[in-house]
């Protein structure tokens, strides 16, 4: 879980305006497990879900239900697996960008969690639902607005969204901090190796990949192993794997007798299938 941090900037102009004309078309990056991923829009919703719980000096938070976080998650789904025609690994990177963004646009104004790699808070009053909305809405459509129907999806979506949220200064402010932190992260990823040239050059042997016949198709996105992570901050070799595939809560029922993981085993299912996030158990 995210810890509370408390040395952070505070918005204080709310018609301060974002960077997204500077970020468009910004590179995309690699969450390296799928409960990394799941955990950020966990976190987002549970910040809106428990205010009492804030930290001193947060807002009263007009306009704050959590069900925005589910909602947004299944127009993500759409537009990335539908829409864009996305799926494994590349599909969950962009998936992680917009939970990202979505955990500090409600975060930076609720102020239950450390902000991902940011300082600036929200201002005072502003609704956290409508940061939700506002940063979902932006990094999705600054990748894939240029396919019709994911306008189309993300345009029904955004003003289904706000209009469940009250008009007045606290919906403008947090529309305007959710642009803010969807720019933010779409900063972040700017040269982070998307659509990298890659080369496989081992030399065939047993247990070596090979294209498969008759397609004899190349790799599936096989830049995402050199593509930035979210979280990590090295290559993992420094993690201690051993301790992380005998604990229990990591796969759970997917361990066979002997404690090897079973092939296929997952947790919490596709998105596409489920759209919920992932429990650690």
């Amino acid at each position: 879980m995210m810890a509370p941090k408390t040395s952070r900037r505070t918005e204080r102009t709310a018609g301060t305006a974002g960077t997204a004309g500077a970020t468009a078309g910004a590179g995309a990056g690699l969450v390296s497990r799928r409960g990394h991923l799941a955990g950020l829009g966990s976190a987002a919703a549970a910040a809106l879900a428990a205010l009492p719980g804030r930290r001193a000096g947060a807002a009263e938070a007009p306009g704050a239900d959590p069900a925005v976080i589910t909602d947004w998650n299944a127009a993500a789904v759409g537009t990335i697996f539908t829409d864009a025609g996305k799926g494994g690994g590349e599909a969950y990177l962009y998936l992680g960008f917009a939970q990202a963004a979505v955990y500090n646009a409600v975060n930076g104004i609720t102020r239950r969690y450390a902000l991902y790699k940011w300082d600036v808070d929200g201002p005072p009053g502003a609704s956290p639902q409508a940061a939700a909305v506002a940063a979902a809405h932006r990094v999705l459509l600054t990748y894939f607005g240029s396919l019709p129907a994911a306008r189309a999806r993300l345009a029904d979506a955004y003003a289904t969204s706000l209009a469940k949220v009250a008009d007045g200064a606290a919906k403008q402010q947090g529309v305007r901090y959710g642009e803010r932190a969807a720019d933010r992260l779409l900063e972040l990823r700017v040269g982070d190796g998307r659509m990298g040239a890659t080369s496989f050059t081992m030399p065939p042997a047993p247990g070596v990949w090979r294209p498969t016949p008759p397609a004899m198709a190349p790799f599936f996105s096989p830049w995402l192993a050199t593509t930035r992570p979210l979280l990590l901050t090295s290559d993992g070799a420094a993690l201690d794997w051993g301790a992380y595939n005998a604990d229990p809560r990591t796969w759970g029922a997917a361990r066979n007798p002997d404690g090897t993981v079973r092939a296929g085993s997952g947790q919490g299912g596709s998105p596409g299938v489920t759209g919920r996030p992932a429990r650690r158990r």
